[in-house]
Protein backbone atom coordinates (compact mmCIF):
# COMPACT_ATOMS: atom_id res chain seq x y z
CA UNK A 1 0.00 0.00 0.00
CA UNK A 2 2.86 2.39 0.80
CA UNK A 3 4.29 1.86 -2.69
CA UNK A 4 0.89 2.77 -4.14
CA UNK A 5 0.89 6.00 -2.15
CA UNK A 6 4.40 6.86 -3.32
CA UNK A 7 3.48 6.11 -6.94
CA UNK A 8 0.31 8.21 -6.73
CA UNK A 9 2.27 11.18 -5.35
CA UNK A 10 4.94 10.78 -8.04
CA UNK A 11 2.24 10.67 -10.74
CA UNK A 12 0.71 13.80 -9.20
CA UNK A 13 -2.53 11.91 -8.59
CA UNK A 14 -3.10 13.55 -5.23
CA UNK A 15 -6.72 12.48 -4.85
CA UNK A 16 -5.77 8.81 -5.16
CA UNK A 17 -2.84 9.30 -2.76
CA UNK A 18 -5.16 10.93 -0.24
CA UNK A 19 -7.66 8.08 -0.49
CA UNK A 20 -4.91 5.49 -0.10
CA UNK A 21 -3.57 7.32 2.94
CA UNK A 22 -7.02 7.35 4.54
CA UNK A 23 -7.39 3.63 3.83
CA UNK A 24 -3.95 2.89 5.30
CA UNK A 25 -4.79 4.97 8.37
CA UNK A 26 -7.93 2.90 8.93
CA UNK A 27 -6.11 -0.40 8.45
CA UNK A 28 -2.96 0.51 10.41
CA UNK A 29 -3.66 3.50 12.69
CA UNK A 30 -0.27 3.19 14.44
CA UNK A 31 1.83 3.13 11.27
CA UNK A 32 4.67 5.61 11.82
CA UNK A 33 4.90 6.38 8.11
CA UNK A 34 1.37 7.81 7.80
CA UNK A 35 2.21 11.31 9.15
CA UNK A 36 5.28 11.40 6.90
CA UNK A 37 3.26 10.61 3.80
CA UNK A 38 0.65 13.17 4.84
CA UNK A 39 3.44 15.76 4.94
CA UNK A 40 4.87 14.50 1.66
CA UNK A 41 1.46 14.76 0.01
CA UNK A 42 0.98 18.29 1.35
CA UNK A 43 4.43 19.23 0.04
CA UNK A 44 3.58 17.85 -3.40
CA UNK A 45 0.28 19.77 -3.41
CA UNK A 46 2.13 22.99 -2.61
CA UNK A 47 0.90 23.23 0.98
CA UNK A 48 4.41 24.10 2.11
CA UNK A 49 3.56 25.54 5.52
CA UNK A 50 1.61 22.47 6.61
CA UNK A 51 4.26 20.10 5.23
CA UNK A 52 7.09 21.97 6.96
CA UNK A 53 5.24 22.01 10.30
CA UNK A 54 4.44 18.31 9.99
CA UNK A 55 8.04 17.36 9.14
CA UNK A 56 9.34 19.39 12.08
CA UNK A 57 6.82 17.78 14.44
CA UNK A 58 7.88 14.32 13.31
CA UNK A 59 11.64 14.75 13.45
CA UNK A 60 12.10 14.81 17.25
CA UNK A 61 9.78 11.87 17.88
CA UNK A 62 11.06 9.59 15.12
CA UNK A 63 13.46 6.75 15.91
CA UNK A 64 13.46 4.96 12.55
CA UNK A 65 16.69 6.02 10.75
CA UNK A 66 15.21 5.61 7.27
CA UNK A 67 12.20 7.73 8.19
CA UNK A 68 14.45 10.34 9.84
CA UNK A 69 16.53 10.62 6.69
CA UNK A 70 13.43 11.12 4.55
CA UNK A 71 12.02 13.74 6.93
CA UNK A 72 15.30 15.65 6.79
CA UNK A 73 15.25 15.44 3.00
CA UNK A 74 11.71 16.85 3.02
CA UNK A 75 12.77 19.75 5.23
CA UNK A 76 15.74 20.40 2.97
CA UNK A 77 13.52 20.39 -0.16
CA UNK A 78 11.24 22.95 1.48
CA UNK A 79 14.20 25.11 2.55
CA UNK A 80 15.60 25.03 -0.99
CA UNK A 81 12.20 25.95 -2.39
CA UNK A 82 11.94 28.93 -0.01
CA UNK A 83 15.42 30.11 -1.01
CA UNK A 84 14.46 29.83 -4.67
CA UNK A 85 11.21 31.77 -4.09
CA UNK A 86 13.10 34.50 -2.21
CA UNK A 87 15.64 34.78 -5.02
CA UNK A 88 12.88 34.89 -7.65
CA UNK A 89 11.11 37.67 -5.74
CA UNK A 90 14.39 39.59 -5.50
CA UNK A 91 15.10 39.13 -9.23
CA UNK A 92 11.59 40.33 -10.11
CA UNK A 93 11.96 43.32 -7.83
CA UNK A 94 15.29 44.25 -9.40
CA UNK A 95 13.64 44.32 -12.84
CA UNK A 96 11.01 46.89 -11.79
CA UNK A 97 11.53 50.49 -12.81
CA UNK A 98 13.11 52.61 -10.09
CA UNK A 99 14.35 49.52 -8.32
CA UNK A 100 17.92 50.74 -8.13
CA UNK A 101 17.05 53.96 -6.30
CA UNK A 102 18.52 54.05 -2.83
CA UNK A 103 16.30 53.61 0.19
CA UNK A 104 16.64 52.67 3.83
CA UNK A 105 14.94 49.97 5.86
CA UNK A 106 13.57 51.28 9.16
CA UNK A 107 12.28 49.04 11.91
CA UNK A 108 9.91 50.41 14.48
CA UNK A 109 10.66 49.89 18.13
CA UNK A 110 8.85 46.86 19.49
CA UNK A 111 7.82 45.89 23.02
CA UNK A 112 9.94 43.25 24.72
CA UNK A 113 7.13 40.67 24.77
CA UNK A 114 7.18 40.54 20.95
CA UNK A 115 10.97 40.49 20.57
CA UNK A 116 11.39 36.71 20.52
CA UNK A 117 8.99 36.14 17.63
CA UNK A 118 10.21 39.25 15.86
CA UNK A 119 13.84 38.17 16.23
CA UNK A 120 13.08 34.81 14.62
CA UNK A 121 11.30 36.42 11.66
CA UNK A 122 13.87 39.21 11.37
CA UNK A 123 16.71 36.70 11.42
CA UNK A 124 15.00 34.73 8.66
CA UNK A 125 14.48 37.82 6.51
CA UNK A 126 17.97 39.23 7.01
CA UNK A 127 19.47 35.73 6.73
CA UNK A 128 21.11 35.86 10.14
CA UNK A 129 20.63 33.70 13.20
CA UNK A 130 17.69 34.73 15.40
CA UNK A 131 20.04 34.66 18.38
CA UNK A 132 22.24 37.26 16.68
CA UNK A 133 19.22 39.39 15.78
CA UNK A 134 18.25 39.40 19.46
CA UNK A 135 21.68 39.35 21.07
CA UNK A 136 23.33 42.07 19.07
CA UNK A 137 20.40 44.36 19.83
CA UNK A 138 19.41 44.62 16.22
CA UNK A 139 15.83 44.77 17.43
CA UNK A 140 15.41 47.86 19.55
CA UNK A 141 12.83 48.20 22.30
CA UNK A 142 12.87 51.99 22.58
CA UNK A 143 14.11 53.56 19.34
CA UNK A 144 13.56 53.03 15.65
CA UNK A 145 16.47 51.26 14.03
CA UNK A 146 17.84 52.10 10.58
CA UNK A 147 19.94 49.85 8.39
CA UNK A 148 22.43 50.74 5.71
CA UNK A 149 21.07 52.21 2.49
CA UNK A 150 20.18 49.63 -0.15
CA UNK A 151 18.35 49.55 -3.47
CA UNK A 152 14.58 49.94 -3.01
CA UNK A 153 13.96 46.62 -4.76
CA UNK A 154 15.81 44.74 -2.04
CA UNK A 155 14.07 46.64 0.73
CA UNK A 156 10.72 45.90 -0.92
CA UNK A 157 11.35 42.17 -0.74
CA UNK A 158 11.99 42.49 3.00
CA UNK A 159 8.73 44.33 3.57
CA UNK A 160 6.83 41.56 1.77
CA UNK A 161 8.39 38.78 3.86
Amino acid sequence: MVESIINAINRENYEEASQLLEKLEQEEPNNVWIPFYQARLAEARGEITFANERYRELLPITVNPKLMRQIRQGIERINQQEIKQRQTALDEAMEESGSLETGMLLLEAIPNEFKKDAAQKFGEIMQIDAYLAWGQKKLQARFNQGYSPSPLSIIGTFSRA
